[in-house]
């Protein structure tokens, strides 16, 4: 009943962040007059709400925000809620789709009975509104872009899902086991971990589901160009907390260097010229001692403001160990999620569990949803990772989306 008395408390007053007095900026989410578009084949149909929102921060340590607007589609279940899940796409979140199918396809899934979740579509307004990892949305001068500080806009958004009266209120009021939950696609799965790590929001956030993510844990790594740095990293390597013991491999190397994702970090970083100042240079030098600081900085793992205790949260993550045939090339989401899970070393820190799944033969570099998943779930029934993803997030006793708090 505590999270619940809590609810109650912050729902009287404007949803806005920074929490927990953390050195982060203040995002609030605000009504507006814009039409909401909740049509086509990635929006579920018969949603019980289709509304646009417009997500304001205001300015901090230097850096501006333009304002940006944020559509939403939430369908509420036919019996007893089980919980809220909320859908972050990947890239700059400006769609529903995710790699192989689209979150409609989850949504449809967890909304069904027995499982009976509410859910909650997300996409951001298309060009030439800013990307949500891009806190100008302008080609402006590297100091006034940092990407950890434009989290702030996802997680003052799962703020105002937790209080809102109709939505996350609405599911803890019918049943007070019900879970607040995140699922996200690559860096759709950031900004859930963001979040947590510089947000404070394991205070309240139940379950994240990542899926080829976090791929921003450590900017600097996929984008620095410093001998010093190494090369290729282990994931999930002998010892490393939450691994699949089922995982085939159980570990794999890769390295986290941007590579697909290359175009949009340079945008979300304003490193757009290709010199030693920008994301992986084209000249063929070395990266600056001064971008690299600076792209450590705005990392989940930067050093200094992420945390990495969440003791009432829950997270399950998906990531690729090998691609199919005719797939192409891996990516750096594997690596760069690895260089996340390793801050944890201990269940002390997250005693609801972290569990790591590698998917081998994705259909590409991120997408899961037709890979094989470790052979504990294939034993299940569960063939493919798209259905073992539904099952942990569903049915699993262990790492279903419920309340912790």
């Amino acid at each position: 009943m505590a999270k619940l008395s809590r609810l109650i408390t912050v729902a009287l007053y404007p949803v806005c962040l920074p929490l927990l007095g953390q050195n982060v900026p203040t995002c609030t989410v605000n009504s507006d007059n814009i039409q909401p578009n909740c049509s086509g084949d990635t929006w579920l149909t018969g949603l019980t709400s289709c509304q646009h929102k417009t997500i304001t921060c205001q300015p901090f340590n230097g850096v501006t925000f333009a304002s940006i607007g944020i559509t939403l589609g939430y369908k509420n279940p036919t019996g007893t809620p089980n919980g809220t899940i909320v859908f972050f796409s990947n890239s700059g979140g400006k769609t529903t789709d995710e790699p192989g199918s689209t979150s409609v396809v989850y949504a449809a899934y967890y909304n069904l009975p027995p499982f009976n979740y509410q859910v909650v579509q997300t996409s951001y307004d298309p060009d030439p509104g800013p990307d949500w990892e891009d806190t100008t949305g302008t080609n402006s001068p590297p100091d006034t872009k940092n990407v950890a500080y434009a989290a702030g806009r996802p997680a003052a958004f799962l703020a105002w899902v937790d209080t809102n009266p109709n939505l996350y209120v609405w599911a803890k009021n019918q049943k007070p086991e019900a879970g607040m939950c995140v699922q996200g696609d690559s860096a759709g799965g950031a900004a859930g971990i963001y979040s947590l790590a510089w947000y404070g929001e394991y205070s309240f956030i139940d379950k994240v589901e990542l899926i080829s993510s976090p791929p921003l844990s450590n900017i600097n790594a996929g984008c620095s160009q410093n001998p010093t740095l190494g090369g290729s990293i282990p994931v999930c390597p002998t010892g490393q907390l939450g691994c699949n013991s089922f995982n085939n491999p159980s570990s794999w190397t890769q390295s986290p260097s941007y590579t697909d994702a290359l175009t949009g970090v340079r945008r979300w970083t304003g490193d757009t010229t290709g010199d030693s100042n920008s994301c992986r240079p084209n000249n063929g030098g070395y990266t600056t001692g001064t971008a690299d600081a600076r792209w450590q900085a705005e990392s989940i793992v930067d050093g200094t403001v992420g945390m990495f205790n969440y003791p009432n949260t829950r997270i399950t993550a998906w990531v690729c160990s090998s691609v199919a045939a005719g797939g192409g090339p891996m990516n750096n989401s594997s690596p760069e999620a690895q260089l996340f899970f390793q801050q944890f070393t201990s269940p002390s820190q997250m005693p609801f569990g972290l569990l790591i799944n590698g998917v081998s033969s994705c259909g590409n570099d991120e997408d899961i949803t037709g890979g094989t998943p470790p052979q504990n779930y294939v034993g299940l029934g569960y063939t493919t990772g798209q259905a073992a993803v539904e099952y942990d997030m569903t049915a699993d006793p262990a790492n279903l989306c419920t309340s912790h708090h």
